[in-house]
Order: structure tokens, then sequence, then C-alpha cells
């Protein structure tokens, strides 16, 4: 890379899974660059020098912009350890506002007028694909020659910030890119400068954005993107509507994106399979099986709702009500395949351990699933098998089952920790030797446990799926690590102050929630409360989603078990089935009543700019959680019935 005389800057942001065929590629006023390994790893300082193979297989795309100007932090460098240094911060992506305590200002503007619209951009050419928001992996701000910042103790070259995923992003192999065409990055470079420039894009169309990114988040399904994706759609085609949603959207989006009538009825039939799959369990319809696209359809809707305001010189609110009385003939979204997990790794290693009190029995299967957030100083049984236990951990333990290089980066900060890492234990037993079966088996057991600590009431702990499991057959470790396992052993190390410590008094209502998962599961369940239950897990992911994200699966879990809002005057409204749910005088319940349906608004139209409390996420859960809850008691009570849960769930709330 060469580097200028003078007041020069390089501002450098990783985009993860982007693949482009060039070494560089002009782009928005920088240029997409294949960052060659040799000057990853000076940059580094060759923290990663064994890592080269993996770089070269991932050949990572960075987004660089070089700046030309004089700021007051940067400093001439007089020492020679200082011209090599390097400041190196780990920030989740929630924290990037402290970087103005470091004189970084710089970096957030870069990300906010630069990096956060190319992301938008390019997911706006494809919609479908998992591309994790660059804030999770490595920004450089790397001054001139001779220069530095003076954030650190001393001045240093070379700036760099690790978000959530640190660097596994581009040096973990086996993770699927998304390779970009020559056209595709043309039209992504000119949406780019116009979101840089936010007057060139109209209002309405931000929210849609803003959701199709949160669509992206690896921490999601299909069923949660196309949730998402569906749930800003209807609010970008039907904001004023009120009844006849269906409907509206079948016309709507039939008259946007079709350029014949053959293509109009695909249209009118996504709209329709995209509307069922949000309401199917409610309205007693069953969901089209190629419902899982709803990316696709907002992108399709946003870039052609542009195009028709731009050419017209129309507002995209006045351009609606036309879309009630004839078609625009804009193009359909392009087909592509489902997009593919990015949150764990390919491989899982295998390695003895001498740790006897972590190893599994001699006939069977063990998962620890550390719980980060929560405390437990005593055993706990969600079972009366005694298979599904709540432990408690050592930091020493917990470093024993991660592997080499993440145990050596965290053993100061946790080797010396008390053994009260409340941890998930859980046994399969059998002598089956299927190792991707067995930890497929867990990983269900897995799940299964923590809704059942949800619906408990715990919901401030970590998703253990987010560090990836880990499970002993014998002493044989097996590990398959996630892209968050650092930042997730960080609410370990750091955050014990905020931590919930188990009491004997939650065993109770823990073993009942448990009974509950448990028989339902065992009364066959029912692919709507299948999903409803999943939509609800990662409404708790708000460490690594946006509170938003986290605020709309929550709605949309209560919608499919209870309906949506209704119509002011309605006999039954929304609130009224939630108070006889959880009763007049729960708090959740009185809050749903007077903020729900404004925060419904507010999350659906882009107005929840600084983000949803906890409280009222918290409440969401709550309400949610009943509702699931009572949903799978009538099912498990009558699993032959054939009425859909939640339609079912409704007439006993209204009998």
């Amino acid at each position: 890379m060469s580097v200028s005389n003078g007041d020069e800057i390089v501002l450098v942001s990783h985009l993860p899974l982007v693949c482009i065929a060039a070494d560089s590629v002009p782009f928005a006023g920088g240029d997409l660059w294949r960052m060659p390994f040799e000057v990853f790893d000076a940059l580094t300082v060759g923290a990663f020098s064994d890592h080269q193979k993996a770089y070269a297989a991932m050949a990572p795309v960075f987004l660089r912009v070089v700046l030309r100007a004089r700021l007051p932090n940067v400093v001439a460098l007089h020492e020679p350890q200082a011209r090599s240094s390097s400041l190196q911060l780990k920030l989740p992506e929630r924290s990037w506002p402290l970087l103005t305590e470091f004189g970084l200002d710089i970096l957030v503007r870069f990300h906010d007028l630069a990096v956060q619209p190319a992301w938008q951009a390019l997911l706006l050419q494809a919609p479908d694909a998992v591309l994790p928001p660059p804030r999770w992996s490595l920004t450089l701000a790397i001054a001139d020659e001779g220069f530095g910042f003076s954030g650190g103790e001393q001045p240093s070259r070379v700036a760099s910030v690790h978000g959530d995923a640190d660097i596994e992003y581009l040096i973990s192999d086996g993770f699927p890119t998304r390779h970009f065409d020559s056209a595709e990055l043309e039209a992504a470079a000119v949406w780019t400068e116009r979101l840089s420039a936010a007057t060139s894009v109209d209002a309405r169309l931000g929210p849609a954005l803003d959701a199709l990114a949160e669509c992206a988040s690896p921490l999601l399904g299909a069923a949660e993107r196309t949730v998402l994706a569906t749930m800003a759609l209807e609010t970008l085609l039907l904001p004023e509507a009120r009844s006849g949603l269906s409907a509206t959207l079948e016309r709507r989006l039939g008259h946007l994106l079709g350029r014949d009538e053959a293509e109009r009825q695909h249209s009118r039939a996504s709209a329709r399979a995209l509307y069922k799959a949000r309401s199917a369990s409610v309205h007693g319809e069953t969901p089209s099986p190629h419902d899982a696209a709803g990316g696709a359809w907002l992108a399709a809707a946003i870039i052609a709702l542009d195009r028709q305001s731009t050419a017209s010189a129309t507002a995209v609110a006045d351009l609606l009500p036309r879309l009630d009385e004839q078609p625009l003939g804009e193009a359909l979204p392009r087909s592509a395949p489902p997009c593919a997990p990015a949150l764990l790794r390919a491989r899982t290693s295998r390695v003895a351990i001498v740790a006897p009190e972590l190893a599994s029995p001699e006939e069977g299967w063990l998962m620890w699933a550390p719980l980060p957030g929560l405390l437990n100083h005593q055993p706990l049984a969600l079972d009366d098998e005694r298979r599904r236990l709540l432990l408690s951990l050592s930091g020493h333990e917990l470093l024993m089952l991660e592997e080499r290089d993440i145990a050596r980066d965290f053993a100061g900060a946790l080797r010396a920790q008390e053994d009260e890492i409340a941890a998930l234990c859980l046994l399969v037993p059998g002598d089956d030797e299927d190792a991707a079966g067995a930890m497929a088996r867990l990983q269900q057991e897995r799940d299964l446990a923590v809704a059942a600590l949800r619906l408990a009431g715990l919901h401030g702990f970590c998703d253990p799926a987010l560090a990836g499991p880990v499970a002993m057959r014998k002493a044989i470790r097996f590990r398959q690590p996630s892209v968050l396992r650092q930042s997730v052993w960080q609410i370990v190390a750091h955050k014990r102050d905020e931590a919930t410590a188990l009491q004997p008094a939650h065993a109770a209502p823990l073993a009942s929630a448990w009974r509950t998962v448990d028989d339902y599961r065992r009364a066959g369940g029912h692919g709507d409360l299948d999903r409803a239950l999943s939509l609800y897990r990662r409404g708790f992911d708000r460490r690594f989603n946006t509170t938003h994200a986290c605020a709309g699966l929550h709605f949309a879990t209560i919608e499919s078990l209870l309906g949506r809002f209704r119509m002011p005057g309605d006999a039954m409204p929304l609130e009224a089935l939630v108070t006889r749910l959880l009763g007049e005088q729960h708090a959740s319940a009185a809050w749903f009543v007077s903020d729900g349906r404004a925060l419904r608004n507010a999350v659906a139209h882009g107005r929840a700019t600084e983000g949803v409390e906890h409280t009222a996420l918290d409440a969401l859960a709550t309400i949610a959680g009943a509702a699931w809850r009572r949903a799978a008691q009538l099912q498990a009570g009558e699993p032959a019935d054939p009425t859909r849960p939640g339609k079912r769930l409704v007439r006993a709330l209204t009998a």
C-alpha cells in the first residue's frame, strides 16, 4: 500500500463475506480492496501470521477511503517505538460512540457516512445474503508516514477497532461468501453515494432499508428474516391501511412489481404467501413453502419505489394510492439460493482433555452450555430424570471447554473466577459414535432448555448458542465455535456485577416451564408453535441485534398467536386479549394497554431511532412467553384437535 507524504489518513473497514473478482474496484469515492495478506499482517503486527492460508481462502474485501485533512489528534511521531505501535480496541457495536474518548471520531463518521451506506447498498443487490454488520469485524485508521493518533498511552500510527466478531470473518475459512459482479457493484456504488448524502432518498424508504440490514444478521434463521422483512414490506406499502391488509398488499405489490400479467400474478401470489406466513396461525391458513424470500421482495419494492419516485418527482407516499389503480411495471426480484448460516465455523475440533469433572459417562454424550449473565451456586434440575441440570463452572473449567487460542487470550480474566458460572449440563444417553448426529440432538435439547429458562422469566442471560456448542464424549471435547465467542466470554469476564444469581426460589418456576416445553414436544408439537418459539428465542439477542429488531420479533410472536392490533372500537382488541392472558393487575399487561400500540407503530415506521428500552422489551417478552406457553399447553392437552394453535388460544381467552 503506497502512502504519500503529508496529512493523509487511510480509513479501512472489512465488509464481511463480500467477495469480488478484482483486487480493487473503484467504489463511491473510495475503493473495494482485497487487502493482501502481507499488508494485513503488517497492520496487525504479525499477530495472525499463522492464518495466512485461511485468510487467502476468504479473500476479505475492505472499503477503503483516503482522507486528506489535518486532524487535531494526529501528531508527528518522534520515538522509533511509537512509529510501529498500534492502538487496538475491542468494542461491541453499540459501544462505538466511546471512540470519541480516544479521539477517533473520524471512524464513527466513516462508518455512518460511508460504510453503513455501502453495506445497505450491497444488501439491496443481494437481499437474501447473510452479510454481517461491518462493525462486527475490523476497522482501521492508518495515519501518514511519520504521524500517529494521540488517543492512546502513546501516539500510534495504526488504530484498529475489533468488533463483536473480532477477525473471525477474515481468518476462518468455510463461511459462505457472496460474489458481486460488476453490474451489482456499479448499482451499489450509486446507491452508496445517494445514501451517504442522506437527502437524495425519500425518507419513507429509510425504515425499510434499516429492516433490510436487520434481516442480514447471522443470528436469524430464514423464518425470522422473512417475518422482519414482511413486517417492513407491509409498513412500506400499507402505511395508511387499517383493514383489508392482505388484499391491499397483494394489489399494491402486484401493481408495483411485474412487467406483464403473468409476473403481476406471481407478485400477488408472493404477497399472499408472505402475509400468510405472518398470520397463518391465527387465521387458520397454511403458508406457502416458498415464503422465505421476504428480503428479496422488500429490496425490490425499495428499488422500484425509488425509481418511480425519482423519475416522476413524486413522493413515495403519493405513489402508494396509484398502486391501487394501475400497474407501474417494475422488475421482479431476481431468484437467489437460500442464504447459508454464517455464525458457526464449519469445522468441529476434537481434543482429548484431562478434566474428569467435565467428561461424559461411559454410555452417553454430555453438552456443557455456559450461560453468561447468570450465576449459580447450587445444582438445579429441570427434569425428574436429572438429565437436564443447571450447574456451575469455574473459570478454569470454562477455559478447558474452549479451544487453545481463546483459552490463552482469556486465561488472565477467567482462570481465577469462582465456581459460579451458570451452565446447562445436558445428557443424551447411548453409545452413538455419530458426532454430528449427537451434536444436533444436544443442540435441540439446549435450545428447548434455554426456551424454558426464558419462559420462567430469566430474560437477561446470553443464549449459549451464540458461543457455539461444546460437547463431551467421555474425555473427548467436541467444539464448534461461533464468531461471537470472544464477545460472549467478555460478558463472563467483565460483567459479573450485572449478572443474575439463581436462587432456590427459581427451582419451581424452572421445572414448571420445562414441563410445558417437554409436554408440548412429547405431544408432537406443531409447526406454528415451533416457528413462534424460534421468533421468541431470537428476540432476546439484545447484545448483538438491534433492540428495534428484538422488539419486532417479540411483536411478531405475539401477533402470530393472538392476532394483530385491531381497529379502535373492536369488541376484542389485542390489548384486551393480553389483559385476559396475564390478568388485569399484571404490570406487563398494563404497559401493553397504555404503550404497546404506540411502540408497535414506532417500531414499524422507524420512529424508535434511539432504540427500545429494556423495560419495554421485558414486557413484550413476558407477553410473548405467556402466549406461547398457554398455546403449547392447549396443544399438548388436545394434540388431535385440528384447530390452529393461535385460533384455539384466542377462542380460549374469549370463551
